[in-house]
């Protein structure tokens, strides 16, 4: 409706100009006439014309400047305010496809830590299963099971540290078992004096140390501390 209205001025505006421009041409062609024509019309009526005909040119010219004016003006205005919408929709536009992206990465982002949680916390679960194995031997070996032990804690907190869907309950029930494994490490290790790792080095350790010590609640890293400060590892004798 608005380009309507506006193109409508428009042509107006245009024919308005025509208009007096076929006029004031008119008007001259007359002027010129009437003062080649001396000899056959009344010097008085001559004159009475001329000034007529020369006021009339002068009006219309006069109108012709404004109205060209008033369609320069239009335009103007018409083509920043068209450069300004289109700016605007262009950043709008630009805005939403990044706010799309945005969301699409944030997803993706999202899926990927879920499947690291997943992944981590069946690996820690085999690494369990591995850990009650070996208590089940009737002849314990300390060093493979704190390994394998401190192995299987590190990977469920990765699965907590990686979960993304907040489940309060999964982390409980995570807590529940890194517990019981270390007060099982504890318990097996309490008469073993220095605890020596064969597979696991300082460095080795130390990462997992960092990750532990991240996710669990003070109950269990007062149970970790107790586990540490009797590991010997091969890279320090």
């Amino acid at each position: 409706m608005k380009n309507f209205i506006l193109g409508s001025i428009i042509t107006f505006l245009v024919m308005l100009c025509a208009f007096f421009y076929f006029q004031n041409t008119s008007l001259t062609a007359s002027l010129n006439t009437y003062r080649y024509s001396k000899e056959l019309i009344n010097k008085d009526l001559q004159k009475a014309k001329e000034d007529y005909y020369i006021e009339q040119q002068s009006d219309n010219i006069n109108l012709i400047l404004f109205t060209v004016t008033i369609l320069f003006t239009i335009f103007g205005a018409t083509t920043f305010i068209g450069v300004k919408s289109e700016f605007h929709s262009q950043t709008k536009e630009t805005n939403n496809r990044y706010d799309a992206q945005k969301e699409e990465y944030n997803k993706s982002v999202i899926h990927i830590n879920n499947l690291k949680s997943g992944f981590s916390f069946q690996y820690a679960s085999n690494m369990h299963k591995d850990f009650k194995d070996l208590l089940l031997k009737s002849t314990v070996d300390v060093s493979v099971l704190t390994e394998t032990g401190i192995i299987a804690c590190e990977h469920y907190c990765y699965a907590i540290g990686y979960n993304s869907n907040n489940n309060e309950k999964f982390d409980e029930a995570i807590y529940v078992i890194i517990n019981s494994i270390l007060s099982k490490i504890i318990e097996n290790t309490n008469n073993c004096g220095n605890i020596n790792l064969i597979n696991m080095d300082y460095i080795r350790f130390i990462n997992a140390k960092k990750v532990i010590d991240l996710s669990l609640g003070e109950n269990e890293l007062k149970k970790f501390s107790i586990i540490f400060s009797r590991l010997s590892f091969p890279t320090l004798g």
